[in-house]
């Protein structure tokens, strides 16, 4: 039998980065509410990937500049970006089975999306449209 070396256990951990602050979070967005269009494109042609790249770089430039935690990589930008869709996604889901809970009681408020929501600037990702039933007495 071939034996498997397992070397230090520290050198095969990746090392991890620092903890994102909310107000990097909160410019990661707004340099991304500048170039939504271009990045959330879903054409894959040549043209179109050169001006997502070329959009990112602008964005990971900008955010290196700007950030008031540590500087982060481009995959790192990307990941955050991925996790803040995910979230806005969870946000609207989470509304809409609220409001179609059964059990009576008070209906939940009614969700109060802003021009600074991601699900605003993706609706075609991010359905925020909610049918209402009409019960006639």
């Amino acid at each position: 039998m071939s034996e498997v070396k397992i070397e230090d256990a520290s050198e095969c951990k990746r090392k991890r980065s620092s903890n994102w602050l909310e107000e990097d979070k909160m410019l990661l967005k707004q340099l991304i509410k500048e170039k939504v269009a271009v990045i959330e494109n879903k054409n894959t042609d040549t043209n179109t990937n050169n001006k997502k790249k070329k959009a990112w770089s602008g964005i990971e430039e900008s955010f290196n500049n700007m950030c008031q935690g540590s500087k982060r990589t481009l995959t790192q930008l990307k990941s955050q970006w991925m996790v803040a869709k995910i979230n806005a996604k969870k946000e609207v889901s989470q509304h809409r089975k609220e409001l179609n809970r059964t059990g009576g009681g008070p209906q939940p408020p009614p969700l109060e999306l802003t021009e600074n929501d991601i699900a605003v600037w993706l609706p075609e990702d991010i359905h925020t449209y909610i049918h209402t039933y009409f019960r006639i007495s």
